[in-house]
């Protein structure tokens, strides 16, 4: 297999730089890998990404077998020491392409969840690398991870979004709130309701200077009708209504709900 930048040195000197000094791929990188977009020029694992983007097939595919054998202190891929109630998160990098990025690991009975939430990703697929992170798809381990008594099969990947804002920032001030307000609007327009808008859901990013919305396992899907729509008369007008009003008052309760906690 062809090296990339840095890895050819690395094979010559038989050194091989630890994952926790391996600085994450942009979103901009991470994006131009998921859409088939251009390559990041200011991605600091530039170098190591060849002259063009493998495609996400090919990605995926290579993933899945480095994590089947590649395993150990010196692995690429090690936990991050974060979980929630259904999955952990790792770091991960793809050795022969400098790849390097989150995979959030499940175990057999949440795997469901895991790829309702990649469903998730795929609707927001403009908003990734904006709003929410880059997503990738899914893997299906051949040998599971075994991490902190739990046996991981499924890792779906993700551009780093940062760290927790009330971690980062201590407070939130007014243009931060609206920053993240902003974000959460962002889903709100494409029909989907977080129902987990807390603070620890949102990550900052001090190197970019981005907020993002996270964990979307409980989001749902809303259609949200514009009342200009509504021209039907009498009964099924009047439920018509009903129902939009309902669906504009749970994404305005969700709005003030995580403006109230910041």
């Amino acid at each position: 297999m062809q090296e990339h930048g840095s890895a050819a040195s690395e094979e010559g000197t038989n050194v091989r730089p630890s994952i926790q000094d391996r600085p994450y791929c942009t979103h901009e990188c991470l994006r131009g890998l998921a859409f088939g977009g251009p390559m990041d020029e200011k991605c600091p694992n530039f170098m190591d990404h060849g002259n063009m983007h493998i495609n996400r097939r090919e990605f995926l595919g290579l993933t899945r077998d480095q994590l089947a054998v590649d395993r150990g202190k010196d692995a690429d891929c090690v936990p991050l020491y974060l979980s929630g109630s259904r999955g952990s998160l790792f770091k991960f990098r793809l050795s022969s392409h400098g790849y390097t990025l989150v995979a959030k690991g499940v175990e057999v009975m949440d795997t469901e969840h895991l790829r309702y939430e990649n469903k998730i990703y795929n609707h927001l697929g403009d908003l990734q690398g904006k709003f929410i992170p880059v997503c990738l798809d899914i893997v299906d381990l051949i040998k599971p991870y075994y991490y902190d008594s739990g046996v991981y099969e499924h890792f779906m990947f993700l551009s780093y979004g940062g760290q927790s804002v009330l971690r980062e920032l201590g407070e939130v001030n007014t243009s931060v709130a609206s920053e993240i307000l902003t974000a959460l609007s962002r889903l709100h327009q494409r029909g989907v309701l977080h129902r987990d808008a807390e603070p620890r859901n949102v990550l900052y990013d001090k190197h970019t200077g981005r907020y993002m919305i996270v964990d979307l396992m409980q989001a749902e899907f809303h259609a949200r009708q514009p009342l200009g729509s509504i021209d039907l008369n009498g009964q099924n007008r009047k439920r018509k209504l009903t129902t939009w009003k309902h669906e504009k008052d749970v994404f305005a309760i969700e709005m003030q709900s995580l403006r109230a906690s910041l």
